[in-house]
């Protein structure tokens, strides 16, 4: 039995999935090779990505599965077609532009078979530019070192928000279909909704501090405008009020993480008004909904959307 899908949800991938797979195959040898299967579920990408994924296809045809969508059906309904195709017990998701490290695989392997009891693992990593020339961030997580944690809350408080990225994320597949994963869909954070919801059903959860792979900067295909720069990250806090009033989710931790969850978003405010956003006000209508209980909202960053930009008039020369 498979123990390991990394399944790659891609649309429109033809830059850097190449980068991906070579880290990802560079690792196969005759040890893992009967433990992993990289599935990958293209989101009727209408580029090149299909063309550069066929040969690694054809190089590695007993380990590749690739499913192309007759249409685009969403990023977060794609991300959970992963886990239906999949044929692992367990399964990283794995984007299809960050890059794996050198042994990852076999680390991750050797951890998962010594840790039967656990449901959810957090993978660090580390952040690089665009082109993954240069190393721009590294932070590591609360706790310094790998280790299983038998209490959510715990889990969560030492994770240092590491899950809001996907691919820092391996799931027991009974786990994440254990719940009904349509709820998630439309937030562009499903990993987060699946994590969040099955977390206070399970024994335990691990982190492994050890970065895995490299992360690019400013790669998303998500965040395209301005305004997607608030409103992408503002799908957290939508997850976050939903699961809150849906689950038994412990209520300290909720509000832990919401604090957390709200810096970030309006960290992303005062650019994101100064790079030119489309729809001004609607953004701040979803900002008003989902922060109105946050004193902060008002006092530092709601005036920002209601000030007007002061207009220069040039001095006329005498």
């Amino acid at each position: 039995m498979t123990l390991l899908t990394i399944g790659i949800p891609i649309y429109n991938g033809q830059d850097t999935v190449g980068d991906t797979l070579d880290s990802l195959c560079s690792q196969i040898n005759k040890d893992i090779a009967n433990d992993i299967e990289i599935l990958i579920s293209d989101n009727a990408s209408n580029d090149d990505s299909d063309k550069i994924i066929s040969k690694y296809i054809k190089q590695y045809p007993k380990i590749f599965s690739y499913y192309k969508n007759k249409k685009n059906i969403g990023y977060d309904k794609n991300v959970d077609n992963v886990f239906k195709k999949s044929k692992g017990q367990f399964v990283w998701i794995f984007a299809c532009d960050d890059v794996s490290k050198q042994n990852s695989i076999s680390y991750i392997l050797k951890t998962i078979k010594n840790n039967t009891d656990v449901s959810v693992f957090l993978i660090n990593f580390e952040i690089y530019n665009n082109d993954l020339s240069k190393l721009a961030h590294v932070d590591y997580t609360n706790n310094k070192k790998d280790a299983i944690y038998k209490d959510y809350r715990n889990f969560l408080y030492r994770s240092n928000s590491k899950y809001g990225l996907v691919s820092s994320l391996i799931f027991l597949k009974d786990s994440w279909n254990s719940i009904d994963v349509s709820t998630g869909y439309g937030f562009q954070y499903i990993h987060i909704f699946v994590l969040l919801s099955i977390l206070p059903k399970i024994k335990s959860a691990y982190i492994i501090d050890t970065p895995l792979f490299c992360a690019r900067l400013g790669s998303s295909n998500f965040q395209k405008s301005p305004d997607d720069n608030i409103l992408i990250p503002l799908g957290a806090i939508k997850l976050l009020k939903l699961i809150r009033s849906s689950t038994n989710f412990d209520h300290k931790c909720y509000k832990f993480l919401l604090k957390n969850q709200r810096k970030y978003v309006f960290s992303s405010i005062k650019s994101s008004i100064n790079l030119g956003m489309k729809n001004k006000f609607f953004v701040f209508k979803e900002l008003v909904k989902y922060n109105y209980d946050s004193p902060i909202f008002w006092l530092r960053y709601a005036v920002k959307f209601l000030r007007k930009k002061r207009k220069c008039n040039n001095i006329p020369s005498k």
